[in-house]
């Protein structure tokens, strides 16, 4: 199963606060309409953060559904070593929904061309779909909104972190070390912040692995998987 979140893709683009606790509740309310009980979490970027959300609430007990394995991408884990965008600075400033009215693909694409590693540069027809996406429902116009997930990885960052570092599901960070926002950087502090850590590091790859690098993303994914399934097997 995949979700498009709040503010993503097909979901809806209302002009609210775009909060992780709302992205959470989201999630555990598709769960428990599905009736599913128990999953394998895949998350990259702003899902990451959602995850850490939704660990920090199984730590406390009330999270409606159990975390068998948490799979997570390139994404901002710890503030102090996200390195954002320039647009995403500005649109995070007062002329933020200004930036945000005006974006268009090339402004996008413009953006997102330095985050992908130098030999996995995205086809222009990947491009075109990022923005179809974005703007979809006029998409664009809630970019200012949904960066606030900047500003919520600082005020939350204990809650978050420490959702990492105490889980009992078994977490892997498949990360692409070519990532100029969270690449080589945010795996070394991860190394250094969760015990037992357990990353798979793609040299030339940038922020996206599960687009420049698909066959080790899912090789690895499906390895953390089947190892747990293993260890549970009755």
């Amino acid at each position: 199963m995949c979700l498009d979140l709040l503010g993503f893709g097909f979901s809806d683009k209302p002009k609210l606060p775009y909060t992780m606790m709302l992205q959470a509740d989201i999630v555990e309310a598709l769960m428990a309409k599905l009736g599913v009980k128990s999953a394998h979490m895949i998350c990259h970027d702003y899902g990451d953060t959602v995850g850490q959300e939704l660990l920090a609430r199984d730590l406390e007990g009330s999270l409606g559904f159990q975390v068998k394995t948490i799979n997570l991408l390139n994404g901002g884990l710890f503030p102090e070593t996200h390195r954002a965008r320039r647009i995403q600075t500005m649109m995070l400033s007062p002329i933020g929904p200004v930036l945000s009215r005006a974006m268009t693909r090339n402004i996008l694409a413009k953006s997102l061309r330095p985050t992908f590693g130098k030999n996995t540069q995205p086809e222009d027809s990947e491009l075109d779909a990022f923005w179809q996406l974005m703007s979809m429902k006029k998409g664009q116009r809630v970019q200012h909104r949904l960066l606030d997930y900047i500003n919520q990885r600082k005020t939350h960052r204990t809650r978050w972190v420490e959702a990492l570092k105490k889980s009992s599901s078994p977490i892997r960070l498949t990360v692409g070390l070519d990532d100029p926002v969270s690449g080589a950087h945010m795996a070394n502090r991860y190394r250094e912040l969760i015990p037992n850590p357990d990353i798979v590091e793609l040299t030339g790859i940038g922020h996206y692995p599960q687009m420049e690098a698909p066959s080790p993303v899912i090789d690895s994914m499906l390895a953390h998987i089947k190892a747990f399934e293993a260890a549970h097997a009755v």
